[in-house]
C-alpha cells in the first residue's frame, strides 16, 4: 500500500506516491485545475486512487514561519475537509515550510528556466515532502 503527498496551490497540485514498499517518493504529476476547482482535484484523485493502493495522505500544510496561519493554510484546512468526504485514509497535515522554496532550489540546480522550474516546482515539493515523511515516520 501507498502514501500519496499533495502541495496544493489555487490552481495547481504537486502530486508524488510513495513505491509500494513506502521506502522512497516518486513524483507523479503537477495536475492543473480552474482556480479554486477543487471539486475536479477530488475527482482526479479518484482515478489516481483506484489505480494505486493509497493508505494514507500527506497534505502540506503551509504555516508561516511564525508558525501562524496564513490564508493558504485556511485553504488547505477546507481542502481537507473535502478530502475527508471523498476518501476513508488516513490525513496528516504536514508542516510543510520551506519546501516550495527547496524545489525551487533543485529545479534551478538542475538548469531549468525559471519559468519551467515554476511548471515543476509543486510536484517537485509534494517529492520531498514525501520522502522527508517517509524519513521521518
Amino acid at each position: 500500500m501507498r502514501i500519496i503527498a499533495l502541495d496544493l496551490g489555487i490552481k495547481s497540485c504537486g502530486i508524488a506516491i510513495s513505491d509500494p514498499f513506502n521506502m522512497f517518493a516518486i513524483a507523479l504529476e503537477n495536475y492543473m485545475f480552474s482556480e479554486n476547482d477543487f471539486h475536479a482535484l477530488i475527482n482526479h484523485l479518484k482515478q489516481i486512487f483506484q489505480e494505486y493502493e493509497i493508505q494514507k495522505i500527506i497534505l502540506g500544510y503551509p504555516l508561516r514561519m511564525t508558525g501562524t496561519k496564513s490564508q493558504t493554510t485556511l485553504m488547505i484546512e477546507d481542502f481537507k475537509i473535502l478530502l475527508e468526504e471523498n476518501f476513508k485514509q488516513e490525513i496528516i497535515l504536514f508542516d510543510e515550510r520551506l519546501t516550495t522554496k527547496k524545489a525551487m532550489t533543485h529545479l534551478k540546480n538542475a538548469n531549468l528556466s525559471t519559468s519551467k522550474a515554476k511548471q515543476h516546482k509543486d510536484v517537485i515539493a509534494a517529492t520531498l515532502m514525501l520522502n522527508e515523511y517517509l524519513n521521518n515516520y
